[in-house]
């Protein structure tokens, strides 16, 4: 029974596979140390792993990013359809298409 729940025994961390002391697990996992634990992305919900959170927080449908014509703040996954009817978006010339 003692070697289930010895403190000093070395275990893995089931999610990114380090070992550390058991008494150091709780920590590992509670304190956004391990690289592999589930976290919310605070724009989207989406679930990532921690490792992968910058990542996502750079091309996150959410993020909100300036438009590049008249700086008002959109989300990134609306970017598109903003250019589409944005007042200071560059429109082709009637007459030979150019920009």
């Amino acid at each position: 029974a003692h070697m289930e729940e010895c403190p000093v025994a070395r275990v893995a961390c089931p999610q990114c596979g380090l070992e550390m002391f058991r008494r150091e697990l709780a920590d590992h996992d509670k304190d956004w140390v391990c690289p592999c634990r589930p976290v919310d992305c605070p724009q989207c919900s989406e679930v990532v792993l921690l490792r992968l959170l910058p990542d996502h927080e750079d091309e996150c449908p959410r993020k909100l990013v300036p438009c590049e014509y008249c700086a008002e703040t959109i989300e990134l996954c609306t970017v598109a359809k903003h250019r589409q009817t944005c007042l200071r978006a560059p429109v082709p010339c009637v007459h030979c298409g150019d920009m």
